[in-house]
């Protein structure tokens, strides 16, 4: 695939209207404070970050596995704001957005840069910016790694689309001037992965998201049996990759089996987590189509006995059913419409990786940053465009009003995010748990009204 470089007046329109519609939308974000979830352990009471960027909390930051994590340059973000503005929630809610703005511009100048079609690159940039699944990665000042990871996701996947330009060049010109730049931008894309690992190590998955992108749009995947060696190739080229994958991968585990965040087969049986997994499967889907009820946290839906009596088995059975008839067809499909098997596939990995085989708490919508969102929505948008080919302005029409939904759907969702108080009665409202219940009763206390503080304790 010939992937020429595409700059001109619309690249740079579309960059400057992402930058801008995002902190239009998350700009109330800079008057909200911290949350008593995990903000406590990230910033306001951990005198590491606390202190700024000093070689001992640096050391600090490589070496630690606090809060059950691994991620020394999120550590390090969180020291440079306390370091230049203060343990002042705004700035640290400011930071968030900016992550958010750039990465949308990114993901909008990536796939540019793939696929050659500005406007459907602009319409998923836009998704990204605006759906409500991303308020929690954007508002909650914890959740930096998150949009740290994509910041760094996405200038990995730059690099490698560099580096495919490049060995294209190289292989067509063959000039000695352009011999040692694929090795260059291999070796930028690797420290780009590094720093994503760094950032959060959810980004593992990377090696076979290259390996989707070779198959669509960079078309170097054509699974035909004289493309064998070809192939063996592209494996071969993603073994440091997986690597350090491996190794990130290894590091997260002990890490958090130390800080006793995995569970075990005694805590929650296997059938469980199968039952729930495809539950999340289909609970991810329909937030991400119809992003309503949102919230912090949701507790599990269910355990053995819930899946004996039978109470959740009509819902596992129609995520099964679900997933069956998502994946399927994309394998008679892919060679018309590539994007919907890369799409889905993307997806499925990275869902499987989130999904309940390690974790306790359900349908959390700060892990959509990654799987959901981008290819989702590149499956929505592509396919949409062929749908509507020849009707460019009732596509613009459509699209524009999808993006303004999106907008005040995610400001609304945003609100919620204010305080403690505002978060959490939320949550009671949509997902009632004995964590809401919790802090609803602390705020509840702190305002004086112990009556009702009492009420929610008894909840718990």
């Amino acid at each position: 695939m010939d992937l020429r470089r595409r700059t001109g007046l619309h690249t740079i329109l579309v960059c400057l209207i992402l930058w801008a519609v995002t902190l239009a939308v998350y700009w109330p974000a800079i008057h909200f404070d911290f949350i008593n979830f995990d903000d406590q352990h990230y910033v306001s009471d951990n005198f590491h970050v606390r202190t700024g960027l000093r070689w001992e909390n640096i050391s600090w930051a490589l070496q630690a596995g606090y809060a059950s994590n691994w991620h020394p340059l999120t550590w390090m973000s969180h020291m440079a704001d306390a370091q230049w503005f203060g343990v002042k929630p705004g700035f640290h809610h400011l930071t968030n957005v900016i992550f958010h703005a750039l990465n949308a511009m990114l993901l909008f100048l990536l796939l540019q840069r793939l696929t050659s079609r500005t406007w459907c690159s602009a319409a998923v940039a836009g998704l990204f910016a605006l759906h409500p699944l991303h308020v929690e990665s954007v508002a909650w000042v914890a959740e930096r790694k998150d949009v740290l990871s994509a910041f760094f996701f996405f200038l990995t996947l730059l690099g490698y689309a560099a580096y495919v330009i490049a060995s294209q060049s190289k292989a067509t010109a063959g000039s000695t001037s352009s011999r040692n730049r694929p090795a260059v931008w291999y070796l930028i894309t690797l420290l780009l992965f590094a720093c994503a690992l760094m950032s959060k190590p959810m980004v593992v998955t990377l090696p076979f998201v290259l390996l989707l992108l070779d198959f669509w749009p960079l078309k170097r995947i054509t699974f035909e049996k004289r493309d064998a060696a070809a192939l063996r190739r592209l494996l071969i080229e993603k073994t440091p990759f997986l690597a350090l994958a491996i190794v990130s991968s290894i590091i997260t585990v002990v890490v958090q089996q130390k800080g006793g965040s995995v569970s075990t087969t005694e805590g929650l049986p296997l059938e469980t987590r199968f039952a729930n997994a495809l539950l999340g499967y289909g609970f991810y889907l329909a937030k991400t189509f119809w992003p309503s009820n949102l919230c912090i946290f949701y507790p599990h839906p269910g355990f053995q006995s819930d899946l004996v009596s039978g109470t959740v088995l009509w819902k596992v059975g129609g995520a099964a059913l679900l997933f069956s008839c998502a994946h399927n067809p994309q394998l008679t499909i892919r060679k018309s419409m590539p994007y919907l098997a890369m799409g889905w596939f993307w997806f499925w990995g990275c869902w499987f990786q989130l999904s309940d085989w390690c974790k306790w708490e359900a349908g959390m919508g700060r892990s959509l940053q990654l799987p959901a969102a981008r290819w989702n929505f590149i499956i929505c948008v592509w396919s949409a465009a062929g749908v509507l080919a020849g009707k460019r302005f009732f596509a613009i029409a459509a699209w524009l009003a999808v993006l303004i939904a999106c907008g005040m759907v995610a400001r609304r969702q945003l609100s919620y995010w204010r305080n403690d108080h505002t978060l959490f009665a939320h949550a009671l409202k949509v997902a009632p748990s004995a964590l809401a219940h919790y802090n609803v009763g602390l705020e509840f206390g702190k305002e004086g009204n112990r009556e009702q503080a009492r009420e929610h304790f008894r909840a718990l």
